[in-house]
């Protein structure tokens, strides 16, 4: 932001001069996009005249709804406030002006401002009046002169202390076209010759500088990312820099008596005009040196000691699901042997209850029980991998139905005797094969009784009705089929896949915690930013 001084010279114009310096610097605030005016004047040497209108002025700039604020020249140079924001206005030009051009100057209030200085129709038109004044590079100054109805705007300002003044065509106005001609290239955008000015720099090594030594200690060159960064400005804007380093090595931090040490410091008691390294900007290091827009972006990282894994124990099996997902299951199996048994029950085979359905949707779970089918699948996978390895594959079938279905029951007890069964065991076992009846029944119709010589003599559960086999089956089979999916996945990576739970994820996690110690570099921003943050 800058600040805008102008000095008005009284009867600009011949007729209503008010009015035209009103309007010159309605022109200049519109042009600057300012909305505040500070009007300054030299106290007790202003005449009636000049007092008279310093109060027009005002009275232009309120009925416009510009705030404006009258000070004089020391009143100015006392003030602490900040008139970033201001369009500084100044009625006269003599020595009493220059030499508080001379002071403000001196004070670094001319720096990063934007001024205005309209001279007396006598005043020189080379400058001359301006030689004992420093207007740095930094400062926008702008002198005008009148030629017939119209006004010259000149920018002149200064490469440094001991180079001349500069002088370039700013643009013209009058009370008919206003403003015209002015550049709308930005301040450094015009200003790009620092015609071979040696600046006094201060570097340090890091990730981001690279410090090459000469001869005596002295810094030849600096590489890395901002190395060469430096080097292409020096070359575009023609400027060279001698660089030297901080005898403590640091970037600058605030010491308990109040001064800077590191870069900073020497910024601060001017033994460098600029430091190139990356720079953390903190509030207390921009209240005593300036900043350029920032280049990169970092980030902060806090690294601890790997804390030793834990031992798998047998409650690991349980840890790839949660408390909760496994109260789940249990439900859902409930759920399952529940709905079993009540659809066996609307459907007749009342013969199942609870216990067996529990069992049947158990085994589900479990995947028990074997089938045809896999017996199938094991013989046609023992023979392709004997033909793939070049080998003989042989099969053994054993036709087993003359053994259970077909014996008959005094020849089953007849073999039971012989191989050592007898008493009141052989009675039991022939009490169960003997007086054994069946029967058969088609569409409604039933046959005869008749007494059962041979077959199993076991009796088995009367078979699940079509619906309820279906429907109980298959939501078991497609449960199991997730569920362990899901827990061989997670049981695997859970036993073999590092996790590290971390103790904290956050500074006051860190301070809760209590059992770590925090390490900083020091004389740093983030030494700084600790240290204020537990003092205060």
């Amino acid at each position: 932001m800058f600040l805008l001084y102008i000095a008005l010279l009284p009867g600009l114009c011949s007729s209503e001069p008010d009015e035209a310096i009103f309007q010159l610097v309605a022109n200049l605030l519109q042009h600057y996009r300012s909305r505040y005016a500070t009007l300054l004047f030299s106290w007790p040497e202003s005449d009636f005249e000049t007092t008279k209108q310093l109060i027009s002025l005002t009275r232009h700039l309120s009925r416009r709804g510009i705030m404006a604020l009258t000070l004089d020249f020391q009143e100015y140079l006392l003030y602490q406030g900040d008139l970033s924001c201001s369009l500084n206005v100044i009625q006269t030009f003599d020595f009493k002006t220059t030499s508080f051009l001379r002071k403000a100057s001196e004070s670094n209030k001319l720096s990063r401002s934007r001024w205005l200085l309209l001279p007396n129709p006598a005043t020189d038109k080379d400058f001359s009046s301006l030689a004992g004044v420093h207007i740095p590079f930094d400062c926008e100054f702008i002198v005008a002169q009148r030629a017939g109805a119209s006004v010259h705007l000149t920018e002149v300002y200064r490469v440094s202390e001991a180079t001349s003044l500069r002088s370039e065509h700013y643009g013209t106005w009058s009370r008919v076209t206003g403003l015209r001609g002015i550049p709308h290239k930005r301040l450094y955008c015009r200003r790009d010759n620092l015609e071979g000015l040696n600046l006094l720099g201060v570097t340090s090594n890091s990730s981001s500088t690279l410090v090459y030594p000469g001869k005596d200690k002295k810094v030849k060159s600096i590489g890395g990312f901002f190395g060469a960064l430096w080097s292409l400005l020096e070359e575009r804007i023609n400027f060279t820099t001698t660089f030297s380093t901080p005898e403590d090595d640091a970037w600058g931090s605030l010491e308990s008596n109040g001064s800077w040490n590191g870069m900073i410091g020497m910024l601060q008691r001017s033994q460098a005009q600029v430091a190139v390294t990356m720079f953390s900007m903190t509030l207390q290091r921009k209240d005593v040196v300036d900043f350029t827009v920032p280049i990169t972006l970092m980030r902060y990282a806090m690294y601890i000691q790997e804390k030793t894994l834990m031992k798998p124990n047998w409650m690991s099996f349980f840890a790839p699901f949660s408390q909760m997902l496994w109260i789940t299951i249990i439900i859902t199996i409930a759920a399952m042997v529940a709905f079993l048994a009540a659809m066996n029950h609307w459907l007749g085979t009342s013969s199942i209850g609870h216990m067996d359905s529990l069992f049947i949707v158990f085994t589900v779970f479990t995947q028990q029980g074997r089938t045809t089918d896999d017996a199938i699948l094991s013989l046609l996978e023992s023979a392709y991998n004997g033909f793939q390895n070049k080998m003989y594959s042989e099969v053994t079938l054993f036709d087993l139905t003359k053994a259970f279905d077909c014996v008959s029951y005094e020849i089953l007890r007849l073999k039971l005797h012989y191989y050592g069964i007898n008493g009141r065991k052989l009675d039991l076992l022939s009490s169960y094969m003997t007086c054994r009846k069946q029967i058969l029944k088609i569409q409604g119709v039933r046959s005869f009784e008749g007494e059962v010589q041979h077959n199993d003599p076991q009796a088995p559960h009367p078979p699940l009705k079509p619906l309820s086999s279906s429907v109980a089956i298959l939501t078991s089979q497609l449960t199991v089929l997730v569920l362990m999916a899901a827990y061989s996945g997670t049981l695997i990576s859970f036993l073999t896949v590092r996790k590290i739970f971390m103790p904290f994820t956050d500074l006051a996690g860190f301070l809760k915690d209590g059992s770590y110690q925090l390490g900083v570099i020091e004389k740093t921003s983030e030494y700084d930013y600790f240290a204020v943050s537990v003092t205060s």
